[in-house]
Formats: C-alpha cells, structure tokens, sequence
C-alpha cells in the first residue's frame, strides 16, 4: 500500500469469527496508525528487520 496508497479509496478486512477480529483489532495499528502517537506506539512493537522497500520481513536462510 505505501507504493499504491494513493491509488486505494477504501480498504475491506472481512473477519469469520471473534477471534480474527481481536486479531486485527491488535495489528491493524501496528501497520495503519490513525495518529503520531499510535504511529510512535507501534514503532516500538515492530521487528528491526522490516527488510526490502515492500516491507517484508528478512528471514534469514536457513543453512543445512
């Protein structure tokens, strides 16, 4: 979304059950903070590794 944020009007989250939507209810402002404080919040949350610019995080490869 930060590369086509400004092409998207509305975003949907469907949730099948209760605990799905307690879920989202924790992440989604991890991720979409309404204000700078819930932003500054989140950030202490995060993991260090936020990784590439699609923000995937970096995984390590594991070696056998």
């Amino acid at each position: 979304m930060e590369n086509y944020g400004n092409g998207i009007e509305t975003v949907v989250f469907v949730m099948t059950d209760d605990d799905d939507m307690k879920a989202y209810e924790n992440l989604l402002p991890l991720y979409f903070p309404r204000s700078l404080t819930e932003a500054n919040n989140a950030a202490l949350l995060l993991p260090d590794d936020l990784g590439f610019n699609w923000s995937q995080t970096i995984i390590s490869k594991v070696k056998y």
